[in-house]
């Protein structure tokens, strides 16, 4: 372990002279500890740089605006910041992403020389010279970090600009998709192998449930990795899975608090937790769904060909689950291009209903231990009003089902994970009798293999073909390989009216 901490600061937090002030308190309390401070461009509740930014490249002028931002916190501070630099690159800049770069890149060095003028040595780093970054079709997305800007043991605070880096090869400014500060916190944290990684937002922390639905719920102490995502998944955005995954692979700690709010500890996301002090940690929510009900047939080749009929049409399925003869299919309404999907999908299929503008409400949490009275539990206290459930629960499966549990941190945002894997049993002549998802895992039912040799050379294929993080593997409800798999979510769909409701009504059984 380094004896580095990391700390991000956003673009709300930091984006008056004030947050400048709570900025500099924060790190006159940690004189002994060196640290890296990743900042995000300034933004107020009217305006952002970034936005102005972009707006700048489609041909508005709103340089004028762009500099206000930077006086209103300058000059109240009394930091030198030379408008006619900001004014020479904005007309210089060659590519949108070298424009967008500069709200970062000129917050950074404005902190910077705040903080040296305040007792805190601090040098500034330009986030070219750390962040790799190579394209991946559409996307960016970094590819390496480099460190040794940070080896100066003579400096306090070392200052970069988050959301952008450069093309190793070509030198090109590129900046990272939306959350692209966050991100570059998590991969210089996780780089540097920091104590901790802070990240400090205008919200007190993770709360169990979404203000949105909740009004006073509370603030949690300690989540895990696993369930963060599945909360960011459900509606609770406060740190995307690009922006943890780096240190979640390092096992780098991460605190969430607010930069307005120093007195409170925030929430802590960590690698394990004891569950036994609250099983369930949140309820997230999420709306703009559709669910169809199939009647499933004996064909080997009939989820091959259910999810190759989404794959065609280009809808990715979030969630499935199976009960008896019985499929569900949960997808965003969105990714539906075409207003009879559902005429095309029944030439193939037999459609037993169709529910548009549901919502999906997840419970989630690692210390779920008994899925099956836990959903029970939900069902009774919603009565009617559940249309679909998922987990990993196979329910109606007869004894003898031998049943592989593939889990994956992101699966959900993986797009084709579920066909491929569908696919990966059809290919080895494996018909599949059942399957249902979590947020982050699948559970595909079997008759077929039954003795521990069969098992093992089936986990063995589909770790070298889809690399999960965690395969385990039941044989009549006994566990056969790997770790009895963790239950983490249960999903529910229910009617998009009435989500409000139904999160508060679980919120208060639960909570």
């Amino acid at each position: 372990m380094s004896n580095f901490e990391v700390y991000k600061s956003g673009g709300t937090s930091t984006g008056t002279a004030e947050g400048y002030k709570n900025l500099l308190r924060l790190f006159q309390n940690k004189r002994t500890i060196q640290k890296v401070l990743v900042v995000s461009a300034p933004a107020t509740e009217t305006d952002r740089v970034t936005q102005l930014l972009r707006r700048k490249w489609k041909g508005e002028d709103t340089t004028s605006q762009i500099i206000r931002l930077f006086e209103s916190i300058s000059l109240p501070l009394e930091i030198n910041f030379v408008k006619e630099d900001l004014e020479r690159d904005i007309s210089k800049a060659r590519t949108e992403d070298e424009l967008l770069a500069l709200g970062e890149h000129y917050q950074a060095q404005l902190i910077t020389h705040f903080l040296n003028r305040n007792g805190i040595t601090a040098q500034w780093i330009d986030a070219g010279d750390v962040i790799r970054i190579k394209k991946k079709g559409e996307r960016n997305i970094v590819d390496s970090v480099e460190i040794k800007c940070f080896e100066n043991p003579n400096i306090s605070t070392f200052v970069i600009g988050g959301f952008y880096g450069k093309d190793e090869g070509s030198g090109e400014v590129l900046t990272l998709p939306s959350g692209g500060s966050d991100l570059t916190g998590d991969v210089i944290a996780a780089s540097l192998d920091a104590i901790v990684y802070e990240n400090l937002k205008e919200v007190q922390g993770i709360f169990a449930a979404s203000p949105e639905f909740v009004n006073n719920a509370h603030c949690l102490e300690e989540i895990t990795y696993r369930e963060i995502r599945e909360l960011a998944y459900g509606g609770v955005q406060v740190l995307q899975e690009e922006a943890m995954s780096w240190c979640r692979r390092a096992k780098v700690p991460i605190v969430v608090r607010s930069l307005l709010h120093p007195e409170n500890h925030g929430t802590r996301v960590v690698f394990e937790r004891d569950y036994t002090k609250m099983p369930i940690v949140g309820i997230a929510g999420k709306k703009g769904f559709t669910v169809l009900k199939v009647i499933r047939d004996k064909r080997d080749t009939f989820f091959p060909e259910l999810f190759s009929f989404f794959s065609r049409w280009g809808i990715s399925i979030d969630m499935v689950g199976t009960e008896e003869s019985i499929v569900t299919v949960a997808f965003e309404n969105e990714q539906v291009k075409r207003e009879d999907i559902e005429t095309l999908f029944s030439r193939e299929f037999k459609l037993d209903n169709s529910y548009p503008n549901l919502a999906l409400v997840s419970l989630v949490g690692e210390g779920i231990t008994d899925p099956l009275s836990v959903r029970a539990r939900v069902l009774e206290l919603l009565d009617k009003e559940v249309i679909a459930s998922y987990g990993p629960i196979l329910g109606g499966m007869h004894t003898g089902t031998t049943i592989y549990h593939v889990e994956k941190f992101g699966m959900n945002s993986e797009r084709g994970y579920l066909q491929c894997l569908s696919d990966l049993f059809l290919e080895t002549r494996i018909p599949i009798i059942g399957i249902s998802t979590t947020i982050d895992s699948i559970s595909v039912g079997t008759h077929m293999h039954r003795t521990r040799e069969e098992i093992e050379k089936m986990s063995a294929f589909i770790m070298k073909r889809m690399m999960p993080d965690v395969i385990s593997v039941t044989r009549n409800g006994l566990l056969y390989q790997g770790s009895r798999m963790a239950i983490s979510n249960i999903t529910f769909a229910v009617q998009e009216c009435s989500i409000g409701k139904i999160v508060n009504r679980m919120y208060e059984e639960f909570f």
